[in-house]
């Protein structure tokens, strides 16, 4: 009788404490969607994407793939010898043009100087593609040349420093022709990187100097005959020293997307 009486009140005890729990109604749930509903959004949304997929395509035009580097600039090479062969003959070739084909320092700096215009050209032609076709290495070459140039200019400069007179250095008709022979060609090359999406405009504008100052430096080398390093240097270097400023502080704007 104890132990029912125990059982009855327990009972009680739990009803008191359990009821309240039952009164809070649980949220309704929602019922699964059926197989051929799901398969039915499914296949709208499909038409959905495949809707958007003919919108944007209606809108895209046909584009002309850029040729591979070596033919986009072989038109720029033919057009820059040919525009300086015109401008030495405007110019008039130099006196001493047939003992200075046989003067090894001479041959050696035309071809040192027709070597990094060549490769510095080439290397404007990849700057035009975005990823240079993997070949960002190729930019070491008209550098390297560059460089040696740079050194064959000092040593020259080292060796004749003594007969330098900064006094009776004058404006020269050099400094214009060289502005002269040089300008189809800095047309030409801008004209030829523009065509692509360069994404190192200063690489871009540091090449385009190069291949153009070789150009306009040939050119000057074949029609003046003032040999002296103190012409050479601010007559022949200076105007492409002043292109390269200018492209270089023009970069971003020449060379825009």
């Amino acid at each position: 009788k104890a132990c029912s009486i125990s059982a009855i009140r327990l009972r009680k005890l739990l009803k008191r404490w359990i009821c309240p729990f039952q009164q809070l109604k649980s949220p309704p749930i929602e019922p699964q969607r059926s197989l051929k509903e799901c398969y039915r959004k499914m296949s709208e949304n499909e038409r959905k994407i495949d809707e958007l997929i003919q919108g944007l395509a209606k809108e895209v035009k046909p584009v002309k793939t850029l040729l591979h580097p070596a033919l986009r600039v072989l038109p720029w090479v033919i057009v820059s010898l040919s525009y300086m062969a015109g401008g030495i003959h405007f110019l008039g070739v130099r006196y001493d043009f047939s003992d200075k084909m046989h003067e090894d320092t001479f041959m050696f700096e035309m071809l040192l100087v027709l070597c990094m215009s060549a490769s510095a050209a080439y290397a404007a032609g990849l700057l035009s593609i975005p990823d240079m076709r993997a070949q960002k290495w190729f930019l070491a070459v008209p550098t390297t040349i560059f460089g040696v140039f740079m050194l064959w200019m000092g040593a020259k400069l080292a060796m004749d420093i003594g007969h330098i007179r900064l006094s009776k250095i004058s404006w020269h008709h050099c400094f214009s022709d060289g502005l002269m022979v040089s300008f189809i060609p800095v047309v030409a090359i801008i004209f030829l990187v523009r065509r692509g999406c360069t994404t190192m405009p200063g690489w871009a504008c540091f090449m385009s100097t190069i291949a153009v100052g070789g150009i306009g430096w040939m050119g000057l080398r074949l029609s003046c005959a003032n040999d002296h390093i103190a012409h050479t240097f601010y007559f022949h270097y200076t105007p492409f020293l002043l292109l390269g400023v200018v492209l270089g502080l023009l970069a971003h704007r020449i060379y825009k997307w």
